[in-house]
């Protein structure tokens, strides 16, 4: 796989984090995933946000990446972040705290 396909992503990546970083309004926060279909999760506060308020970060997603290895050829690699009910995650409001960014497991 050619190393511009990587740095194209990391372009990407680093442009979206710009963006949220942007909208995001200060507040990070804890929460317990609660429910996962539809997804919510329950603030330290006992507050339940919903699946409608909540955005899942692309790590927290489950992915699917085509790579070549000259040595082994077409792989496919699949990343499943696996959350559970009852994880922990941590969020970032946004939009003066109307939305969470679920950033990452913890």
């Amino acid at each position: 796989m050619p190393i511009n396909y990587f740095s194209k992503n990391i372009k990407e990546f680093s442009d979206l984090s710009k963006e949220v970083s942007r909208q995001i309004s200060g507040k990070s926060t804890y929460g317990t995933i609660n429910t996962l279909n539809p997804l919510s999760v329950r603030l330290d506060n006992n507050n339940v946000l919903t699946h409608d308020l909540l955005f899942l970060g692309q790590m927290l997603r489950p992915q699917s990446i085509n790579a070549y290895n000259s040595s082994i050829g077409n792989i496919t690699l699949e990343i499943n972040p696996n959350l559970q009910i009852g994880d922990r995650v941590l969020l970032l409001g946004f939009n003066n705290n109307q939305f969470y960014y679920v950033a990452e497991k913890i």
